[in-house]
């Protein structure tokens, strides 16, 4: 299979207890010398490749006489870890040494399942749970990931396309999610939790007052690790019933473009300090990420608009096309020109539906026939140019 087929395959991972025996713990010592050893050498030579480390590679064989594979696995790790350092420090960062403390191993040649166990190379073997069995299935097993308490397996998944007979639009906002589909249907998500989680950490954070600094990085590791299982378990949640709601309906999903969102909340805008971090904490990048390889997984298709064509979303009237909109009272819209009230969220989500059409010709014909009416509109009869 050549590379570009790889990448097109939705690659998943399901994670089981583990706790490795002895020779399993003396193998990932040796595995994290060596992914250690390729970094030093990268580090003094400036080698970022994997296919650079030939004499590297022929002296970690006859050093720790393990399987070529295992070898090939670790000059992969820490050349990916290499090709990152070398990025932040083009970047202008300030980057230290890299170094893997924590004992892992990973292997992805000589893996396979038979009869209920995981066999590697080394002759090391993992008795899977019920669960990982059936999770798993008959996909094929891509990599293994060992830790000192968890055992992490990829596999791929080829998941047919479904038909596509309509378009679910996505308007994505600190409170909600607001959805407008081809049928006509408005839904209305509330993810009011994930904006409300980290401001509750953070208050609890503000209020520490140890002064010694072992201690505070405790508890700032300990309270984090916290917010982020809630949060993440509230963004599973969240991308499961949207990407399952458009595979139900046979939708394909539209998303904007929120690339440089941040960037409007800064000191100089003027909106209050604990309005920006809500902002700064808020995961848009995390659902449409979750989305995206949920979609793939699931057979549907994904339509992601670019910043041109969702520009003005909340602004524009998704009725007649026109920007003369003015707030008719909280978080609702009147336009002036056909005099349509509408809330902001739904407008918003009509005006992204309505973009996607122009890409997929399903749905109502109206919708994708609608011209964008931005750039000139007629108001009272005259002729409007905007800037």
């Amino acid at each position: 299979m050549s590379g570009d087929e790889e990448e097109s395959v939705p690659i998943l991972t399901v994670v089981q207890a583990y706790s490795p025996d002895i020779k399993v713990q003396r193998l990932m010592q040796q595995f994290r010398g060596m992914v250690n050893y390729i970094i030093r050498a990268g580090v003094r030579s400036g080698k970022t490749d994997r296919r650079e480390f030939g004499e590297e590679r022929r002296y970690l064989r006859s050093a720790y006489r393990l399987e070529s594979s295992l070898v090939q696995s670790a000059i992969g790790h820490a050349a990916g870890i290499l090709k990152l350092r070398k990025e932040a420090l083009k970047a202008g960062q300030e980057v230290k040494e890299p170094y893997c403390r924590r004992l892992f191993l990973k292997a992805s040649d000589g893996v396979r399942i038979r009869e209920g166990i995981l066999d590697m190379p080394e002759c090391m073997r993992v008795p899977l749970t019920e669960r990982t069995l059936e999770v798993i299935g008959s996909h094929e097993v891509k990599q293994v990931t060992l830790t000192a308490n968890k055992c992490c397996i990829s596999y791929s998944l080829e998941p047919e396309p479904i038909p596509t007979y309509g378009v679910l639009a996505l308007d994505l906002n600190l409170r909600n999610v607001t959805m407008a589909d081809t049928k006509g249907s408005i839904i209305r998500l509330d993810i009011a939790r994930l904006a409300d989680i980290p401001m509750t950490y953070r208050d609890v954070q503000s209020r520490f007052t140890r002064n010694d600094n072992r201690i505070r990085e405790e508890l700032y590791q300990k309270y984090g690790d916290l917010e982020r299982r809630r949060v993440n378990s509230e963004l599973h949640k969240l991308t499961h019933a949207v990407v399952e709601y458009a595979a139900e309906n046979n939708f394909a999903i539209a998303v904007e473009d929120l690339n440089g969102l941040r960037e409007r909340f800064t000191r100089e805008s003027g909106k209050t300090e604990r309005y920006r971090a809500m902002m700064n904490h808020w995961r848009y990048g995390e659902i449409l990420r979750q989305i995206a390889y949920k979609s793939e997984c699931e057979g549907v298709e994904l339509i992601q608009l670019n910043s041109h064509e969702t520009a003005g979303t909340s602004s524009r009237c998704s009725s007649c096309g026109c920007d003369f909109l003015v707030e008719e009272s909280y978080r609702t819209l009147k336009c002036l020109k056909c005099e349509l009230v509408i809330d902001r969220d739904e407008n918003a989500a009509k005006n992204i539906l309505a973009g996607a059409l122009r890409h997929r010709a399903v749905g109502r014909p109206e919708e994708a026939m609608r011209e964008h009416e931005s750039a000139s509109s007629k108001v009272d009869g005259r002729q409007v140019r905007h800037g």
